[in-house]
């Protein structure tokens, strides 16, 4: 709420060039850094011990958020699951695991986009 509005008004930190939203398209431009990062959720899936949101059709090249089963129960409010199809903003620190990619450790580092 507070933050979301300094961000959309661009006050503060939210002015700085490198805390603007990538698109989840171009996520890798931001390895190594913290990122915000856009996108629609292609694809979310529960694999053994991870959840995995896939942000594109090629899971192995394009953006994923992902969270380990040790994080699950920071996520109380929110069905991981049922992302497919939303349009997302997610925060963290962006490294290269088969593509860009991004560990989810709890639900404050989702937001939902209109």
């Amino acid at each position: 709420p507070l933050e979301e509005e300094a961000r959309m008004a661009k006050r503060g930190i939210w002015q700085l060039p490198e805390l603007q939203p990538t698109d989840a398209a171009q996520a890798a431009t931001q390895y190594g850094h913290y990122a915000l990062i856009t996108g629609t959720v292609v694809q979310a899936a529960k694999v053994k011990t991870k959840i995995y949101l896939n942000f594109g059709a090629a899971y192995h090249t394009d953006f994923t958020a992902v969270i380990d089963k040790r994080d699950w129960k920071n996520f109380p409010s929110l069905d991981v699951l049922a992302l497919t199809g939303k349009r997302v903003l997610v925060r963290g620190y962006l490294y290269e695991a088969y593509g860009p990619a991004m560990r989810l450790s709890n639900e404050g580092q989702i937001s939902l986009l209109p």
